[in-house]
């Protein structure tokens, strides 16, 4: 939502800042971290590998 966040997903990195968007099953090993000195807010949505209804 602001700032930068860097997503390592399985040794490679990707670097969100304020409007990005990124989705990848949670399953494969993952960090995140902040970019630079900058403060960062991001929302994580995690959900079942399976939803019934």
């Amino acid at each position: 939502m602001d700032g930068e966040l860097v997503v390592n997903l399985e040794g490679e990195d990707f670097t969100l800042g304020q409007g990005d968007s990124m989705y990848f099953d949670c399953a494969h090993p993952h960090t995140y971290r902040l970019k630079g000195s900058l403060p960062c807010a991001a929302i994580i949505v995690v959900t079942p590998k399976s939803a019934s209804t």
